[in-house]
């Protein structure tokens, strides 16, 4: 990737300014970023805050924190044996304050390494201002003792539910490699995020770089050396790309050693066109795999023992470097021996001090290492256990529905059956009633033929007497059939009264009957 040139004025000038009203989800926004938003905007104090909160917390890793360049660089210092790691990441030197201040879950705004993130009101104040402006009592490194952290967390990271939730946010480009991002942001026209609006007034103006290269504001705005971070109190089980941050104390100013041995004594305030802010005296330009647009290449800067020791040294004369030339030359031959066994017992001492320094540190990181995958061998058996108990409660509730399914599928055959068998007995009784029905039917039925065959047609005006009966009161009972005429009926009753038949009148007359064909029958009583 190749290097980028300082910011001027005018470039940072035409960058928006990113402060969201509403919290973000960290997910979204690095993976926004990837997408190439808000990588070349500037970020407001409380977005600087929640993202070194992400990264302190082992949310992010390395090359996530490096997609934002404007706030974010990595750190030039160098690392002296014996003395703890600085970490690889710092805020840039010429960074000024805009947007949302950060503050802490009692409302105080909170520090980082000396830069109080103040927000738009801390833009162009004195030091005396910046050091009588209230602030948390808290620190990145202590946070996680208040009594709300998880809260405060899950508030800014995750929008105040649990943490390692999946952002909503879908990428546009697939390239995950941090240099080809880089490289497709920064080949391309300075483009805003979404959500971005103009800066704060004067932001450009209190600017360090006025267009030359190298020229240093004597303003200071915060202090160079403050107080390390302290271990990790999130998870840094979940990190991305490049693992948690180094999270090793800061030595104190009077415990470096200069370049000869003695103590540097270290500057107290940081200057706001360049150092680094972790207080080892570089400059903290960016290098070969810094982005684009960030600050000045390292050809450009001071060497490393003239920074540390605070003097300039002159420009030898070549008449000096002769008469140097010609005194080491006539040097015996023990002398530049001892001269040379000197340099190779202090390289030999300085390979030691480097080798026992890089054994610590891979002996901590394999420390790390084993810590953060014991924690995920126990995060892993406990969600695996939770999966397992929601799959066996899952499992119960299942085989209790089906159940009580089968059960009201029976009672409901039950019911079913029941009435089936109420209706096929109807049917039974139905059936006997109808066999009886039939069978009268039939009786009925033979009791006409036989009553057909045994009638006789009987010619008009002539009476015909059915059965007749005597009783035992000496009556006669006849019946005949209605076939005459009123007036033949008065004349065969006065011919049965003059032939002796004594037949009562209407008084001795019956009820009426009918006959097999349907005739009216009239029955009589005659006293014999």
């Amino acid at each position: 990737m190749s290097r980028s040139p300082l910011l001027t004025l005018a470039d940072v000038s035409a960058r928006l300014l990113f402060d969201p009203a509403e919290p973000i989800h960290i997910r979204d926004l690095t993976n926004m970023a990837k997408d190439g938003h808000y990588m070349r905007d500037i970020l407001s104090d409380h977005m600087i805050g929640v993202l070194w909160l992400a990264y302190r917390t082992g949310v992010i890793g390395y090359y996530d924190i490096r997609l934002f360049q404007l706030p974010f660089t990595r750190t030039q210092n160098r690392i002296i044996p014996g003395t703890p790691n600085p970490g690889r990441i710092t805020l840039r030197s010429s960074l000024l304050h805009a947007g949302q201040p950060f503050l802490d879950p009692d409302g105080n705004v909170l520090a980082h390494h000396g830069y109080l993130l103040l927000g738009t009101q801390g833009l162009g104040i004195t030091d005396d201002q910046l050091d009588a402006t209230p602030r948390s009592g808290y620190g990145f490194e202590t946070i996680h003792t208040h009594p709300m952290y998880i809260q405060w967390v899950n508030d800014l990271l995750w929008l105040g539910g649990p943490p390692d939730t999946v952002g909503t946010y879908q990428r546009t480009f697939g390239d995950t490699n941090w240099e080809v991002i880089h490289d497709r942001v920064s080949s391309s026209q300075y483009q805003p995020g979404p959500g971005c609006r103009a800066q704060p007034i004067g932001y450009g103006n209190a600017y360090p770089y006025k267009g030359r290269r190298n020229k240093k504001a004597t303003k200071t705005q915060f202090l160079a050396i403050g107080p390390g971070p302290g271990p990790n109190p999130g998870d840094v089980s979940h990190a991305s790309s490049d693992g948690p941050p180094d999270s090793s104390p800061l030595p104190s100013p009077e415990s470096i050693p200069g370049p000869r041995g003695k103590p540097s004594g270290g500057r107290s305030r940081r200057v706001a066109s360049g150092g680094s802010d972790e207080g080892y005296g570089g400059e903290g330009h960016g290098t070969d795999d810094d982005s684009r647009n960030s600050q000045s290449p390292q050809e450009d800067e001071e060497p490393a023992e003239q920074e540390e020791s605070g003097k300039q040294k002159k420009p030898a004369k070549k008449k000096d470097i002769a008469k140097k030339k010609g005194s080491v030359e006539k040097q015996p031959a023990k002398q530049k021996e001892s001269a040379k066994q000197k340099r190779s017992v202090a390289f030999a001492e300085r390979e030691a001090q480097l080798e026992e320094a890089f054994a610590k540190k891979e002996t901590r990181l394999a420390k790390d290492f084993a810590k953060r995958e014991a924690q995920q061998e126990k995060e892993f058996a406990k969600r695996e256990a939770q999966q397992e108990k929601a799959f066996a409660k899952r499992e119960g509730e299942i085989k209790k529905a089906i159940a009580k399914g089968e059960a009201a599928q029976k009672e409901t055959v039950d019911a079913r059956k029941a009435i089936l068998a109420d209706l096929q007995k109807e049917i039974t009784e139905r059936e006997g009633v109808l066999l009886e029905l039939n069978n009268r039917v039939a009786d009925r039925e033979n009791a006409l033929s036989e009553l057909e065959e045994s009638n006789q047609v009987v010619p008009e005006g002539e009476v015909v007497s059915a059965e007749v009966e005597e009783s035992t009161d000496n009556v006669l009972v006849f019946e005949e059939e209605e076939i005459l005429s009123e007036s033949e009926k008065r004349v065969a009753k006065r011919k049965r009264s003059e032939d002796g038949a004594d037949v009562a009148g209407k008084a001795n007359a019956g009820p009426y009957r009918y006959n097999n064909r349907g005739k009216k029958l009239r029955t009589y009583r005659v006293d014999g």
